[in-house]
Order: C-alpha cells, then sequence, then structure tokens
C-alpha cells in the first residue's frame, strides 16, 4: 500500500506548474524504496568507466615513463623522477592516508560529543582570527591585528546572539544523525570506502598526468633533439585545454567518490526514516549506488565538474589587464553557478537513493519541494555546514602536514639540490587536493544526513510522527524556536 503524504497533495494543488510537475513526480513515481528500481543515466555511466580505462591506462603509462627517466643521462631530468617516484607517491599516500584517520576520529566525535563538535566548528573561526589578530600586533602591525581581532568578536557576536537560536536545532540534527550511525556502526565503512576512492582516484591522475606530460616531453625531444627547452611548446589555448580537461577528469572522479557514499547515506537514513528495509540497510544502499544508482551519480557529477573545471580555468586565465579581469569575473560567476548546481544535486540524489529516480527527475521534484516547503532556510539554519567546514579544514590540514613530512628531503641542501625541494613543494599542493577529496568527502556523511533528514521531513512528516514521534515533536519544537521564517510551509495549511 503506497501512501502519500499531505505535503504531496498540497503541492499536487498548486496553482505553480512547476511545482505540480514536481509533485506528479512524487505522487504517481515509485514509493520509497521500491522492490524493483530501473537504470537511469546509462550513457553517463558508460562514459565515466571509459574515463577510468583512460586514466588507469595513462597512470601506468606514467610509471613507465617515470622508469624511463629515471635511466636518463640528464642528471637534472633523473633526480627530478627519482624524487617523485620516491618521496612524491610516497608524500600524497601519507597525505590520503592522514585525511582518512581524521575523517574516521571526526565521525566518533560526532558521534559521542555532538554539542562539543557544534560549539567547536561555531567558535573556530572567530577564535582563529582573534588569535590572528594578537600575532600581527607581536608583528608591530597593530593596525592590521584590530582588524582582525573586531572582525574575529563581531563573528562571535553573531554566533552567539544572532544565531544562538539555530544552534539547538543543530545539535539535534547532530545528535540525530550520531544516532543512526550508532545503529548502524556499517555507515562508517561507506565514508572510509569513499575516502579510499577518493584517494585511489587523486593519485592515478596525478600519475596519469605526469605519464602524459612525460610523453609529450619524450616527443618533443625527439622532434628538435637540439633544444635546450625543458617543457613541450604549446599555445596558451592548448594549455587552458589540457588545463580543462585535466581538472575535468580530476573533478568528475572525486565527485562520483563523493556521490557515491552520499546516496549510500542517503539510502540508510532513509530507511531508518521510513522505517523500512533495516535487515542490512548499508548493503543494500551502497549496492544501489554501485549498480542502478551510479548512471545518476555520473550524470550530476559530470555537470558539477565541467562547471568546476571551467572556474579553474578562468582561475589560471594569465595576460593583460582585460584578460585577468575577465577571469575574475568568470570565476565569481561559475562559482555562484556551481554552489547552486551542487546544491540541489545533493538534495536531488536524495530522490534518487529513496525512489530511485534519474538525476533529472530527482532536479525536477526537488526544486518543486524547495520552491514549495522553503527547505534551504531550514538546512541553512542547521548550520551543519560549520561543522562539514572545520573537520574537513582539519582533513586537509593534517594531509598537508603528512604530505610534507614523508616527503621532506631530511638532511639535503637546497643550494645542491634544488629539485628535492621541487618535489616537496609539488606535494604539498597536491597533497591539499588530496586532503580535500578525501577527507571532505568523508565529513560529507554528516551533511548528506542532514539533507536526507530534511527533505524527507519537508515531504513527509508524518512519516517520521508514524515511526519516531518523540523525534519529530523535537523537530517540531526546535523549528517553532528558530522562528516563522524557518517554519515549513505546510504548517500554514
Amino acid at each position: 500500500m503506497v501512501i502519500r503524504g499531505r505535503v504531496i497533495d498540497d503541492m499536487y494543488e498548486s496553482p505553480n506548474a512547476s511545482i505540480r510537475a514536481g509533485a506528479a513526480l512524487l505522487k504517481d513515481g515509485p514509493e520509497a524504496f521500491p522492490a524493483d528500481r530501473k537504470r537511469n543515466d546509462v550513457f553517463f555511466a558508460a562514459m565515466f568507466y571509459i574515463t577510468v580505462c583512460g586514466v588507469v591506462g595513462a597512470a601506468v603509462m606514467g610509471i613507465s615513463e617515470t622508469v624511463k627517466l629515471q635511466a636518463s643521462p640528464d642528471p637534472a631530468v633523473k633526480s627530478l623522477a627519482s624524487d617523485f617516484m620516491n618521496r612524491g607517491v610516497l608524500g600524497l599516500v601519507a597525505a590520503a592516508s592522514t585525511s582518512v584517520i581524521l575523517g574516521i576520529m571526526f565521525l566518533q566525535m560526532c558521534k559521542m560529543m555532538p554539542t562539543c563538535l557544534v560549539y567547536a566548528s561555531l567558535l573556530l573561526t572567530p577564535v582563529l582570527l582573534i588569535t590572528m589578530g594578537a600575532v600581527l600586533h607581536l608583528m608591530n602591525l597593530t593596525i592590521a591585528g584590530i582588524m582582525f581581532a573586531v572582525f574575529g568578536l563581531i563573528i562571535a557576536t553573531c554566533m552567539m546572539w544572532c544565531w544562538r537560536d539555530l544552534i539547538p536545532f543543530t545539535v539535534i540534527v547532530v545528535e540525530t544523525i550520531a544516532h543512526v550511525i550508532q545503529l548502524y556502526t556499517a555507515i562508517m565503512g561507506i565514508t572510509v570506502f569513499g575516502g579510499i576512492l577518493g584517494m585511489v582516484w587523486s593519485i592515478l591522475v596525478v600519475l596519469a598526468t605526469f605519464g602524459v606530460y612525460a610523453m609529450m616531453f619524450a616527443n618533443a625531444k625527439e622532434a628538435e633533439p637540439s633544444s635546450s627547452s625543458e617543457d613541450p611548446h604549446l599555445s596558451q589555448a592548448a594549455g587552458y585545454g589540457i588545463y580543462f580537461l585535466i581538472m575535468l577528469v580530476m573533478y568528475w572522479g572525486s565527485q562520483v567518490c563523493r556521490f557515491v557514499p552520499h546516496v549510500s547515506t542517503c539510502g540508510v537514513f532513509g530507511r531508518w526514516y521510513y522505517n523500512k528495509d533495516l535487515g542490512s540497510p548499508v548493503t543494500s544502499s551502497l549496492g544501489f549506488a554501485m549498480n542502478k544508482g551510479f548512471g545518476p551519480i555520473c550524470f550530476g557529477a559530470f555537470v558539477i565538474s565541467v562547471i568546476r573545471a571551467l572556474q579553474a580555468v578562468a582561475e589560471a586565465m594569465e595576460g593583460n589587464e582585460t584578460v585577468e579581469i575577465l577571469g575574475m569575473v568568470l570565476k565569481c560567476l561559475l562559482s555562484c553557478v556551481g554552489e547552486i548546481v551542487e546544491f540541489f544535486s545533493d538534495l536531488a540524489y536524495v530522490q534518487v537513493a529513496v525512489r530511485g529516480f534519474s538525476f533529472c527527475e530527482g532536479v525536477n521534484a526537488t526544486f518543486a519541494l524547495c520552491k514549495f516547503q522553503n527547505i534551504k532556510p531550514l538546512l541553512a539554519g542547521s548550520l551543519i555546514g560549520s561543522v562539514v567546514t572545520m573537520t574537513s579544514l582539519c582533513c586537509m590540514l593534517g594531509a598537508i602536514a603528512a604530505g610534507v613530512a614523508a616527503s621532506w628531503p631530511y638532511g639535503t641542501d637546497s643550494n645542491s639540490d634544488p629539485a628535492a625541494f621541487t618535489v616537496c613543494k609539488i606535494t604539498a599542493v597536491f597533497s591539499m587536493l588530496v586532503g580535500i577529496i578525501v577527507g571532505g568527502g568523508m565529513m560529507a556523511t554528516i551533511s548528506s544526513g542532514c539533507s536526507c533528514l530534511m527533505v524527507l521531513y519537508a515531504e513527509d512528516p508524518e512519516a517520521l510522527e508514524r515511526s519516531r514521534p518523540a523525534l519529530a515533536e523535537a523537530f517540531e519544537a526546535r523549528m517553532n524556536d528558530i522562528g516563522e521564517g524557518f517554519e515549513l510551509a505546510s504548517r500554514s495549511h
């Protein structure tokens, strides 16, 4: 028996055509966790598999070319290649491993001390600003120090006064997420799985990039043996095109690695919310994400990756003042578009995980629900982003520290062997990327749980009232404390 909530019925009667279209998908489409779900967006899944094969092949070529360069008669090339293989790769592995360990630690803190974690995340930014102001004052930069300190105090005031009504709701959401994690401890395996995927992909792309560059370098040397240039001759447009492709592949894989745990986590939380299929929710959710739900994951990840790759190219644009200004404008526009697309994608994947929608169907249903129920203020009011940001930042800093420590040329003089320190600098940059991809991906479990709970509660609050009345009452009480502007529209019906 399919039970539809009053929210969907109200949406179906809305005078707005887009809301009615989304309501039709929710009303006439599959129920939550149907017995059989169709396979959607197969084309993008196939394209991603082809991309994976290409990256793996290029990575193998990168390793082969690096081995050849190690035997090069050129001492500088041989030293750089040897250092990259001996210390650069070791640094990347250390960075990825550290971010995974820190991610697991923070998830345990979320389970054991959610209130402390929420307050720590909220106070981190003002404390850092005030501390930086004090340091600048000690460096005789008094005016700059005062500005930082005042800015930190303003943020702290906003946190404790203007936003204090949002803190209890954030705490109860984190507590609920921690409760689900405690019920299904195997959900930690999903985050670790996503972290491992992100680690493997980032290292493969680095090796593939090095392999392609080494091949181009070798071809350039064969074409012009007398040339003293160490770089292949590329036009600026060609350089931007190659950079776009590299960043597109990097972002696509990393987004897929992020959304596989996201859809899996939404599946676990959705089954808990509806009190349905609780026999093996983690295995079932991960199986769907890796099988029939993989097409929508690849589709949404590709859309986001194109935007982010274009943004990366805009950031790298160099030339005269007109070109640089154009690059900054494009960067701002693409950043805004990317944030909007990622926001809707995170929510749309809840429908993919729960009902087996395609990516476009999930976006249409989510857009209608957001327009009718005004979910965004609710999500913004939860302040979950502060928790995710703090923990992701710590993972990134830990990855950089581990990468630099593992690749540092101990006992080497920078004047006698500059290539050794060049490898360390390159490793630090890629360690930062690895920390963002791996650590940030693992911490996304918190925001995934929040997105799933809020979307399902906005769509069908009666389901939570039936299965867990105490939690439903607590949610309603906390949201009423936030204020009328954050209440769900359905309360007025």
